[in-house]
Order: C-alpha cells, then sequence, then structure tokens
C-alpha cells in the first residue's frame, strides 16, 4: 500500500462529503491538484492526468503559487537552494480558491511550512508571483515588470551614464 498526499486548490463549493467526482480533489472543475504517490507525481483538473516526468522533482517539498488575476496555478519542487517547475495550471478562475489536502492511506504524513521570500532565488520564481514590495528593484530587470507596478520613485527616466554628464 502506498503514501498518497494531495496537494492543491478549490473553490469554496467543492464538496466536502461523500465519494463522488464532485469531491475528489482535481475529478472536477472546481479544484486543482499535485498527487504525490510512492514518488509519482500526477498534476490533475476535472479528471484529466498529467504525469509529471521523473526528472522534474529533486524532493518532496512542494512551493505552490497562485497569479489568481493572470489564471496560473504553478507547483515547484523546493530544494534548499533551487526550484524546479513542475507543473502549471492555466485557467480563468471565477471565485477566490482555497487550500486543499487530502492524506490517503495509513503512514501519509503533509506538513505546511513558510518559506521567507528573501530565501528564494529570484530566478527561480516567475516575477508575476513576486510582490513587488518584498523585492528590491535594483534586482529586477524592468523589462520583466509592467511599469503600472513600479512606484515612480523608483525608477530613473535617464540612463546613468547621462545623468553623470549633466
Amino acid at each position: 500500500m502506498g503514501h498518497e498526499v494531495h496537494i492543491g486548490v478549490t473553490y469554496s463549493g467543492i464538496g466536502r462529503e461523500g465519494r463522488g467526482h464532485d469531491c475528489g480533489l482535481g475529478y472536477n472543475n472546481k479544484s486543482w491538484t499535485l498527487s504525490c504517490n510512492n514518488d509519482i507525481y500526477t498534476a490533475r483538473y476535472n479528471k484529466k492526468p498529467t504525469t509529471v516526468p521523473d526528472h522534474a522533482f529533486r524532493s518532496h517539498r512542494i512551493g505552490v503559487y497562485l497569479d489568481w488575476p493572470a489564471g496560473t496555478l504553478s507547483f515547484y519542487s523546493v530544494s534548499s537552494d533551487t526550484m524546479t517547475h513542475l507543473h502549471t495550471f492555466t485557467s480563468t478562475f471565477t471565485e477566490p480558491l482555497y487550500p486543499a489536502f487530502r492524506i490517503w492511506y495509513c503512514g501519509a504524513s503533509l506538513s505546511l511550512c513558510q518559506v521567507p521570500l528573501s530565501q528564494v532565488p529570484l530566478s527561480q520564481v516567475p516575477l508575476s508571483q513576486v510582490p513587488l514590495s518584498q523585492v528590491p528593484l535594483s534586482q529586477v530587470p524592468l523589462s520583466q515588470v509592467p511599469l503600472s507596478q513600479v512606484p515612480l520613485s523608483q525608477v530613473s527616466l535617464c540612463p546613468s551614464e547621462y545623468k553623470e554628464s549633466i
């Protein structure tokens, strides 16, 4: 018997009782999940499974990043020095989403931990998923940041060489 754990997100309207697909994480149009069963990772939405290639992960620590306005939900394998992309769902989210977990079989376990953004290498996180208030703009190429999100007090309209010669 295996050790199976599911982590994902769901709308509040998902069924919470019974054995049908209406309450199974990833088996309906109300939830998105990544499951791990004996080191086999599967992403699932609306009964459609996608097996994550074995080479895509190195640890059992999973990062979940939701960009609700952009319609992306991404899962990453997280180790001490890197994040490896496992799977991204793309959808038009229509309601607030909530964390969802399922532990299946005796002996399976799940722990929640928070990793401070300061410990995550910026090169490993899509900029659309990083609050700009937590990132020094000097570390972010402006070509990757929507101008509407950059405080004007932190933008120089002149190249530094030009400013020095004035």
